[in-house]
């Protein structure tokens, strides 16, 4: 008896143990999956990788694989333009068979693109309006009143633009608007003003333009909400239309005219004139100024003896180059600069005597953004690393003027299908 239950014993345990063996045999390991991420993963400064779908493919053995494909941080925001590894995760639907799979792809962050400047709306007056990446931000005035948004800059989070709008006596109030509301008006609306460029240094709002007086225009630049300088003495009609703060100074581009009245180009150091760029034989006229290290670059146009007006570039007080060889009319709009090289945009008008938008690099032509077909003008650029953004108009063939942003050499969008003029572009 005690010989058969041993053996019993022994065969049970046999029994188990060959059970056991079965099931080890019958549960499988996990495997890694094949996976690859598709797609062109591009997003905005500030936005988050949330935004963006992650899509790919996960095989095994020659057959898909279900699962999640999940960015492993999705608040993650680039504060800078550039290319990133963004860390992912693919999750299998099977958690028995399959193991999760980790990796990164390039994701391209973009700078904001932000313009300002106006449209036609129905039944309105002109409109001053801000746009970003193609969509419309802010609509800064109600229509009332004939208005225009001219310049823009944004310093952290805030956005500011300067421009002007009309009062009730038809005379137009320079105003600066934060984040969409307006923030102070500079003048009182008795006498003409426009305030074109505007900077922002630590807390301080700077805007540059003419106020008139009784008879004359006066060349003004205001701090914040007060009159900083008066840069003419009011013998001469004058005008400063762009701004630069570098360090303690402020410097200013325009210009003012002479006893024979011709406008000479001029750039002020704070409260002071700094030179005389042209000699008052002609016309002349600047329109944009940056400030780089110790340089300061200015371009413009000057009409030469045959009344044509030649694009030009000055650097510090001497002429650095001319753009145009003189067989159209120029007129330069903008200007950046972004290490050794100097961009200007604006517009020549050649033979089919529509004003073609353009971009220079240095003293040779870039880009020919538009192709004469109809009117067209290049009025603000801004370079971020290798790309080069510009905005404008082109007008079409109902001769409405359609606001544009290009980037290196092509149409990136249309910001509205109204008439509309885009004055200003700024990247963050």
């Amino acid at each position: 008896m005690k010989r058969m239950n041993q053996y019993l014993i022994m065969t049970a345990a046999a029994l188990l143990f060959a059970a056991c063996g079965e099931d080890e045999k019958e549960t499988p390991q996990p495997v890694l999956p094949a996976v690859s991420v598709t797609g062109t993963y591009e997003l905005h400064t500030g936005e988050p990788l949330s935004t963006l779908t992650l899509t790919g493919t996960a095989t095994h053995d020659g057959k898909s694989v279900d699962g999640t494909f999940e960015w492993k941080d999705g608040s993650t925001a680039y504060e800078a333009a550039g290319q990133y590894d963004a860390p992912w995760v693919f999750t299998p639907a099977d958690a028995v068979k399959y193991i999760p799979v980790e990796g990164t792809v390039a994701v391209t962050d973009l700078p904001n693109v932000y313009v300002c400047g106006s449209e036609f709306e129905s039944g309105k007056e002109v409109v001053a309006k801000v746009w970003k990446n193609g969509e419309e931000l802010y609509t800064l005035t109600n229509g009332a009143y004939d208005a225009d948004a001219l310049s823009l800059a944004v310093s952290g989070t805030d956005i500011y633009v300067c421009g002007y709008e009309y009062n009730s006596r038809d005379k137009p109030v320079i105003k600066v608007w934060k984040n969409g509301q307006e923030h102070y008006s500079l003048t009182d609306g008795t006498y003409y003003a426009y305030g074109y460029s505007l900077a922002v240094s630590g807390n301080d709002i700077y805007v540059c333009g003419y106020e008139r007086n009784r008879s004359k225009a006066v060349a003004k630049v205001w701090k914040n909400d007060e009159v900083l300088y008066t840069l003419t003495n009011e013998a001469y009609n004058a005008d400063v239309n762009s701004i630069a703060v570098s360090g303690a100074d402020v410097y200013v581009c325009g210009y003012e005219y002479n006893s024979s009245n011709k406008p000479v180009i001029k750039v002020w150091r704070n409260d002071q004139e700094f030179y005389s760029l042209t000699d008052g034989t002609y016309n002349a006229y600047a329109t944009s100024l940056a400030v780089s290290g110790t340089d300061i670059y200015v371009c413009g146009y000057e009409y030469n003896s045959s009344d044509k007006p030649v694009t030009k570039v000055w650097k510090n007080d001497k002429e650095y180059y001319s753009l145009t060889d003189e067989a159209y009319n120029t007129y330069a709009s903008s200007l950046s600069v972004s290490g050794n090289d100097v961009y200007v945009c604006g517009s020549e008008f050649e033979s089919s005597g529509n004003g073609v938008a353009k971009v220079w690099k240095n003293d040779k032509e870039l880009y020919t953004l538009t192709n004469g077909a109809y009117d067209a003008d290049a009025l603000s650029l801004a370079v971020s690393g290798n790309d080069i953004y510009v905005c404008g108009y082109e007008r079409n063939s109902s001769d409405k003027p359609v606001s544009k942003v290009w980037k290196n050499g092509k149409e990136l969008y249309t910001l509205t299908d109204n008439g509309s003029f885009a004055k200003c572009l700024v990247l963050q």
